[in-house]
C-alpha cells in the first residue's frame, strides 16, 4: 500500500522496524537456546562428547540465524516492490551455491566437524550481503523512477503557482503559463491538460 501511494519513505520505515523486531526476538532465541544447550541436549543423550559435539552445531547454526532473518526481511522488501525473482536467485546462489563450493573445495582440505558446520552462517552471511547490495540497487533504481514519475506532477504545479500569481482580479491578464511535455495516458497528464484547457477558455 505505501509503495502504490509512493510512500517510499514509509516503506524504508517499515523495513527498519521489521529488522529490528526480528534481530530482539532472533537474539532472545539465541541466548535462551545457547544459555540451556546442554540441558536441552542432555534430554536426546546424555554422553559427554555428544553434547559437546551438538552444543558446537548449536553455537554454529543459532549464530547463522541473524544473517537468515536479514536475508529473509529484505527479500519480503523486495517482493512487496514486486521485485521476486532477484531476490530468489541470489538466495540460491547464496546458500546453495557457496556450500557446494564449501562442500567442494574447503571442506576436503579441512575435514572436521566444525569445517563442515561453518559454511552455515558463512553461506547465509554471503546471502544477505547479495541481497543487500540488490537492496541497495533497488532502493537506487526506485528513487529515480519515482522522481521521473513526479516530474509531471511538478510541472502542473509549478504552473498552477504562476497563475495563483498572477493578478486576476485587475482584469484581462495574459496567461501564457502552460504545462508543457505531459503524456495524456497518464492520471496527472489529463490533470495538466484540464489545467491548460482551462487557461485557455479563461485567456
Amino acid at each position: 500500500q505505501n509503495y502504490g501511494a509512493k510512500q517510499i519513505g514509509r516503506c524504508k520505515r517499515v523495513l527498519g522496524i521489521c529488522i529490528l523486531e526480528d534481530f530482539v526476538a532472533t537474539a532472545a532465541t539465541i541466548a535462551v537456546v545457547l544459555l540451556f544447550g546442554h540441558r536441552l541436549l542432555a534430554l536426546f543423550d546424555s554422553t559427554a562428547d555428544v553434547i559437546a559435539v551438538g552444543y558446537t552445531r548449536l553455537v554454529i547454526v543459532f549464530s547463522a540465524y541473524t544473517f537468515s532473518m536479514l536475508y529473509e526481511v529484505m527479500s519480503g522488501y523486495l517482493r512487496g516492490f514486486g521485485v521476486s525473482l532477484v531476490p530468489a536467485l541470489l538466495t540460491v546462489a547464496g546458500v546453495v551455491g557457496v556450500r557446494i563450493t564449501w562442500i567442494g573445495f574447503v571442506f576436503p582440505a579441512h575435514r572436521t566437524f566444525e569445517a563442515i558446520m561453518i559454511v552455515y552462517p558463512i553461506s547465509l552471511a554471503a546471502t544477505a550481503m547479495l541481497i543487500g547490495i540488490a537492496l541497495l540497487g533497488g532502493g537506487v533504481a526506485g528513487a529515480i523512477l519515482v522522481r521521473r514519475e513526479l516530474r509531471p506532477l511538478e510541472r502542473v504545479a509549478d504552473t498552477a503557482v504562476k497563475v495563483s500569481a498572477l493578478p486576476l482580479d485587475r482584469g484581462e491578464v495574459e496567461l501564457a503559463e502552460r504545462v508543457h511535455d505531459v503524456d495524456p495516458r497518464t492520471e496527472v497528464g489529463q490533470v495538466a491538460l484540464a489545467l491548460n484547457q482551462m487557461l485557455d477558455n479563461v485567456g
